[in-house]
């Protein structure tokens, strides 16, 4: 009998040793669905405005990189010993540093491959700089923190105190004095272009004319210049120079957008249909006009045209030419609806959100079909 109890009391304690370590060791799915518990993502509209505000951090060290938002992110590894920010491209304009003490929100968090991947934003927009304009985004950072193979990795004790590497609750940092002058002294005051940017923002301005005009009255001798004969107009003439054919495709290929927000689908087209289609089928984010909705199978239906850039700056050219010139009639076609694209967005009546007509949004789409100019979208997802 005591043999039996002595069997029976030694299973009874493996079951606990085993309760005790399932209570804490969790897979990645379970640990995930801990910690966003914990750390709420905030919500954003289409337009970007936050329909339900998350858990605020607060950056508690200095060296984490942080750039305009873009529809991938290099990873920032963050632990104990330092910053690695070796994946992250120095050259990116929009780069620059996260200060101590600014309030961050969390967009999404997760465990994967015995990693906390965390992707983050500024509380405050900053200037980021697009097609050599500046217009406000909130700055993004994708953080990693490498939870290690120990038996208690996967669990939230351990996921918790990767974070604090990084990141303190806003609670935690109002209660520390030189993390709250930080958060004080940051909050509402966007993060400055480096210095590096700005260098070069400065040397793109046009450099001012050194050339005055001489206000010394000089008498000047005018040589008559020949009559230029009249040349026959001609409709099938070829253009000028600045409408060759290999024009169209080099503007739409500047001006694509091929990381970050589209701001204009129809050029990604223009420039290289393969790569437009493998870019937008992995899923991006466009900037879009809501026109006139309709709904249909549980769907609401935007449909709007875009015209390329490249047709846009022929155009303004060729209104230019209006006053007789015979390249306005050989080119006025540029002008036909065949040049432009439709572009189909197709929203679940979540995703719309509070988007109105006349808005323009950006917003997170993956290509469904593209067909005779027609570029059909899921959006919203």
């Amino acid at each position: 009998m005591s043999r039996q109890l002595n069997v029976i009391r030694v299973i009874s304690l493996c079951l606990a040793l085993l309760s005790l370590n399932s209570a804490h060791a969790l897979s990645e799915r379970e640990l995930t669905k801990e910690l966003t518990a914990q750390i709420q993502a905030t919500k954003r509209s289409l337009t970007g405005r936050v329909k339900k505000p998350g858990t605020v951090l607060v950056i508690n060290r200095e060296g984490i990189p942080v750039s305009a938002p873009k529809t991938s992110f290099q990873p920032v590894y963050v632990s104990a010993d330092g910053i690695d920010r070796s994946a992250v491209d120095d050259d990116d304009p929009n780069l620059r540093e996260l200060r101590i003490g600014e309030r961050v929100h969390v967009y999404r968090i997760r465990v994967k491959k015995n990693e906390l991947q965390m992707l983050v934003a500024t509380e405050t927009a900053a200037d980021r700089l697009m097609m050599g304009q500046a217009s406000p985004a909130h700055l993004q950072t994708f953080l990693v923190f490498r939870l290690g193979e120990s038996s208690d990795a996967l669990t939230v004790e351990n996921a918790m105190a990767k974070i604090g590497q990084a990141v303190t609750s806003e609670a935690d940092a109002k209660q520390n004095s030189e993390l709250l002058a930080a958060m004080q002294a940051a909050q509402g005051t966007p993060i400055p272009f480096s210095a590096q940017t700005l260098a070069k923002l400065e040397a793109k301005k046009p450099a001012a004319s050194s050339a005055t005009e001489s206000t010394t009255s000089q008498t000047t001798v005018s040589t008559p210049q020949p009559t230029p004969t009249p040349q026959p107009t001609n409709r099938q003439q070829a253009p000028a120079a600045a409408w060759t054919d290999d024009t169209p495709g080099q503007i739409s290929c500047d001006v694509a957008s091929w990381e970050g927000v589209v701001e204009n689908v129809a050029d990604l087209f223009e420039c290289d249909k393969v790569r437009a289609i493998r870019s937008l089928s992995s899923g991006r984010e466009i900037s879009i006009k809501i026109g006139e909705l309709a709904f249909s199978g549980g769907k609401f239906r935007n449909q709007v045209r875009v015209r390329p850039t490249w047709r846009e700056v022929q155009w303004n050219q060729i209104q230019q030419m209006r006053d007789g010139n015979a390249k306005f009639m050989s080119l006025v076609n540029y002008r036909s609806s065949s040049f432009y694209y439709t572009v189909v967005c197709n929203f679940s009546p979540d995703a719309i959100g509070d988007a109105t007509e006349g808005e323009t949004i950006v917003v997170p789409v993956t290509l469904t079909d593209f067909r005779s100019r027609t570029i059909a979208l899921d959006c919203g997802s």
